[in-house]
Formats: C-alpha cells, structure tokens, sequence
C-alpha cells in the first residue's frame, strides 16, 4: 500500500500530469472545503473521491479512543506545567480534529484495502501523523517537498513561541505595574485576618453598574447570598477587555474584587518564564489511539503546536493564587469549572498555600456530547488537581459528566444556574410576521463558518433580517478575515451591540447556533432553534439530546425551506413542541433557590 499526501488539489492535478491516474488502483479522501472548482477538477480526473461526511465513525467509541490516549499520557509527564497545556485540558484541541480525519483514513483502509491511497489536506501536522503511521506499519509514504516544509515550519514554530512568549512577558509586567499602583494601598488596608470565602471569575467591560457596583458574569448574585449568610467575601479577577480601563472601574468599585495580577511577583514572573521556555514535553512510553502507536507523533505534535500548548499568563495562576492564599485566609475557594488549563494551575496553587482551604467548581455553562475537557478518566483523576467539590447547573450536565468520566471524581452536586437567573421561563410572543432570525456566536476562531453558511444562503430577496451576535470575547471584526461577503454593505444582516440577550431575543423568531449556550436560552423563552452542524462527528452542540423545537442543518442543507417550514408551522404542533423543549430546559437549569445556592458552601 502507498500514501500520496497533498495539500492542496491543485497539487493532484499536477501530479496526474505526470502520472496518470487510474481509477482502479487510486482511491482520494479530500479535507479541503468542497466548492464548484474543486468539483469540477475532480470530475476532470475520474477519479472516485471520499468526503469525511461519506464515514460514519462511531461518536462513542472514536471518544473512547481519544480520552484513553489523553489518561494514558498524563502518566508519562512528572512536571506540573503539563496540566497547563492545551493538550491535557482537552477544551477544543485541534488533536481531538486530527485524530478524526486520521480515524477516517482508517476506515477507508480497512474498508476498501487501497493499493495507493491520495489524501488531501493543507495541516503539515496531519501530514506528520499519517507519515508517523506509515512507519510504524510498513506503508509507503509520499509527500512533496515533506522535509523542506517540516524545516520551515519547525523554525516558524520557534519564532512564533518565543515571540508569543516575551509579549506575553512584557505584558505581565505592564499588568503587575498597574495592579500595584492602582491596589496597593487598598491591599494594605485590606483585613488579613478574616477568613474569606473567594470567588474566582471574571471582568469584561460591562461588567458594572452605577459606576462603583461590580456584577459577576459568572457568578450573579452568589456573593449576595455569602453576605447575607454571614461570610466574608471576596473576588479575584481575570480581565477580559481593554485591561486598563477595567482596572479603573475596579479600583472604584464598593466590593472587594481585585485583578489576579496583583498577586504576582516580578521575580516568580522571571523564574516562570524560564521554566516555560526551556520546557520539553517527550513522551518516553507507547501512548496508542486505536491499537496504533502514537507515541512518536505525538512528541511531534507537542513541538509543532508549541504556539499553542502553553501559555504564560495560564501558568502563572500557581504563582497568583499561591501568594494570595498566603497573604488571606479563605475557607472555601469557589471558581469556574471546565477544565481550563489555568484550573489545575490556580488549584495547585491554592492546595500548596492553605491544604484546609475547600475548593468548589463551578460548572457555570452547558455541557455537549463531546465536551471531553469535562471528561476524566482515572490516570487524570489521580494526578490532576481537581476541586474538592463540582457543582453543576442542574442536573442534566451533572448526569452526564458522570456518564464520561471514571470512578474516582469528586463529589458532583446538582446546584442552579447562577450565570442565568434573568431566565424568567415566559414566552416572547412568536412573530410569523417578522421574519427576523438571530444569527448566535459562541467565542471560538472557527466560528466565522456559520456566518459564512448563512449569508451564503440568504440573500436580501428571501425578505428575512440577519441579526448577528458576536460573543463578548470575539468581536466580528476578528473573524473578518475569513468571512466570505463583505455583510456591512449587506442592509438585511444586523451586528447586535445589545449588552442583554434577551433585547435580541424579543426580536426575533428563529434563533440560528452552532454551540452557543444562546440556544437554552431561546428555547427557555419560547423561540425555535437550528442547530448548525460543521463537524460530521464531533459535535458540540449543547443541545444534543433535543429533539422538539429544534432543527438540524450542514453545509448539504438549504436553510431557507427550514426557516420557511418553522414560519408557517401549524399552531398546535409548534405549542406542543415548545412545551417539551422547555421542560428539557427546566430540567437543565435548577433555579437559584437559597437551597441550590447552600450547595456552594457545603465542601
């Protein structure tokens, strides 16, 4: 058997220029976007081709496979910093992608027996794992240009990190500089002997009020209820915005909240950044995906996608809350709960400073069928540091976090929905005759292919308003570059400025998502969802287990018969269906009763 690799199609035509193609001998499994001219040179060839859609890889066992190979590697690697990578966190890792196109190829092995096999797709790092397998089982593997690319990209790699890392390093600096200046004086004066229950979450822009009123994003009114019930409370913050002028607004605020930076050392600043760079990550044990062993591939993967794997500012949270802990007293720690590459970080910290201190996870959001960042087998569950306690949403995601996960988690409580008690459960009146539809962004790169999809689909003759809602965290104008049509020459496509969802909400009549936890809230107040679907496997949609109320579509599909099917649903049918999507909401979000709320201080 022989593997040809191309990146591009182009690079196919060339090559049956010069060797001529015969359909019985070639088979072609192509990655790349699929378009009129790709189409058409393909055609040209007569050449059978295979799109990833044309498998059906098994959701679970392909899940299986690859939370195994993250277990088994976390027994191979003794440095704390490991649990601060991106690989381990398992939060969209381009990995869990690559091994899906590599389980691919293995099904179009096994099915068809190829005597040459061309694979198309532009990842170098795709490249290295099919040539990593052909060694280890005796396949012939062609590539152009393999070692140059290889060469040029390991050198790109190197200057990206360290370029990564010293901007990283200088903005820390700048961002210790103006803690202290701006909290200094108000951390002196702040009662050390006190024990305090802290909360750990987040600053965007908006978040205050009046002026002087700090209003967690995560956590609502859970530091109200602390208050009340008589703990000391205080919040540490990570910024998500223009830093100084969040810095500002905290620094006038009434609550106790200070940035995570202020607990930082330059000198710990210095040390760390050492440390980061001079880490190597090798895998010295068979690590196998499949009954193949990956081991070698995956120690270049961890050097080809070192951009990525690590982060400076993610690191430091041992440094952060290490120091806060010995400077405070806290009886219980509460902050968010995904699996986040700073989570192990913070907690190892808090752990090493003040071992009585109670740590509470937050699960504040939606859980999908393939969110494995939430996800831990046993190897993970004896090694991570965890927190003594998760409280989840409810207790859909309780259930199924412990349907993926091995036996030895911490205790999981069902608690409420603090991040969504402006849920009130009422109807917004469905609106037949304004076709307005909310386009919803969730805050990953990629997310500019449902843009695409839909104003590739509509158009200003179809006589329905586009309203786009960006994420906090990821403004359209950073996804610019990858959007097909220029949509602000577009007077039927909105951008929405709302800081309230629900403002958006009460204008529309379909809300259109990909993994946005926008969709719960549309269901909750009695609005149609379509779920749009980029992957053929992985899926992370929150609302997989839905059926009513909500409509299915990909790149195959055309939206505007399912947009007109939803605008001139029968009544009856429309009703019974909201009424079965809003109790599978119901169940999802516990209220944030005093009782659901007690959870987070029982450790």
């Amino acid at each position: 058997m022989k593997i040809i690799y191309f990146r591009k199609i182009d690079n196919l035509y060339k090559y049956n220029q010069n060797h001529k193609i015969e359909s019985g001998k070639y088979h072609c499994l192509y990655f790349g976007n699929k378009n009129r001219y790709v189409t058409r040179l393909l055609n040209d060839l007569k050449l059978k081709v295979y799109f990833p859609t044309d498998f059906n890889v098994d959701k679970e066992d392909f899940k299986h496979n690859y939370l195994s190979l993250i277990d088994n590697l976390t027994s191979t690697f003794s440095n704390k910093y490991w649990w601060a990578t991106e690989t381990v966190s398992k939060f969209r890792s381009p990995l869990l992608v690559l091994l899906h196109k590599f389980q691919i190829v293995l099904s179009v092995v096994e099915k068809y027996q190829p005597e040459k096999l061309i694979v198309i797709d532009e990842e170098i790092i795709f490249e290295r794992l099919l040539y990593h397998y052909s060694i280890k089982e005796n396949v012939e593997f062609i590539c152009p240009f393999m070692n140059v690319r290889k060469v040029i990209c390991k050198i790109k790699v190197i200057i990206l990190f360290y370029f990564k890392m010293i901007r990283s390093f200088v903005g820390l600096i700048y961002k210790i500089f103006l803690c202290r200046y701006y909290f200094k004086e108000k951390l002196k004066n702040q009662s050390t002997q006190k024990k305090y229950v802290i909360i750990k979450s987040f600053a965007y822009e908006r978040s205050f009020v009046n002026k002087n009123q700090y209003v967690d994003p995560f956590f609502g009114n859970l530091s109200a209820y602390l208050i009340q019930n008589k703990h000391n409370v205080m919040s540490v913050v990570s910024c998500l915005g223009n830093y100084k002028k969040i810095i500002k607004k905290l620094f006038n605020i009434e609550n106790i909240v200070y940035p995570c930076e202020l607990f930082i050392s330059p000198l710990k600043l210095i040390i760390t950044f050492i440390k980061v760079i001079t880490l190597r990550l090798k895998v010295k044990e068979n690590i196998y995906f499949n009954k193949i062993n990956l081991s070698q591939f995956i120690n270049e993967y961890l050097s080809l996608n070192k951009v990525n794997e690590l982060s400076l500012n993610q690191t430091l949270y041992f440094d952060s809350m290490n120091r806060m802990l010995k400077i405070f007293k806290s009886e219980i720690f509460i902050s968010t709960y995904e699996n986040m590459p700073w989570e192990p970080m913070c907690y190892l910290g808090i752990k090493d400073a003040s071992p009585e201190t109670k740590i509470i996870g937050c699960q504040h959001t939606v859980v999908s069928e393939f969110s494995t960042n939430y996800f831990l087998y046993d190897n993970e569950l004896k090694n991570r540091q965890l927190p003594d306690k998760i409280c989840t949403v409810g207790p859909v995601t309780k259930r199924i976090i412990e349907r993926n996960c091995g036996y030895n988690h911490p205790p999981i409580e069902s608690a409420c929905a603090l991040r969504y008690q402006h849920l009130k459960q009422e109807d917004v009146r469905f609106r037949r005759n304004k076709r307005k539809i909310l386009v919803a962004l969730e805050g990953i790169d990629d997310v500019y292919k449902l843009v695409n999809y839909v104003c590739n689909e509509l158009s200003q003759n179809d006589n329905i308003e586009i309203i786009i809602r960006p994420h906090p965290i990821l403004p359209l104008s950073k996804i610019d570059k990858n959007i097909d049509i220029d949509y602000t020459k577009l007077n039927y496509v909105k951008i929405s400025s709302n800081d309230s969802i629900t403002k958006d909400l009460e204008k529309v009549s379909v809300v259109i998502y990909r993994e946005s936890a926008v969709a719960l809230e549309a269901i909750a107040f009695g609005i149609p969802v379509v779920c749009f679907n980029s992957y053929p496997t992985i899926s992370y949609d929150p609302l997989f287990e839905l059926t009513d109320f909500k409509w299915n579509v990909d790149e195959s599909i055309r939206i505007k018969p399912i947009l007109d099917e939803i605008f001139n649903l029968d009544d009856q049918f429309f009703n019974q269906s909201k009424q079965k999507a809003k109790l599978y909401i119901n169940n999802y979000f516990n209220k944030c009763t005093d009782d659901n709320m007690s959870v987070f201080t029982h450790a």
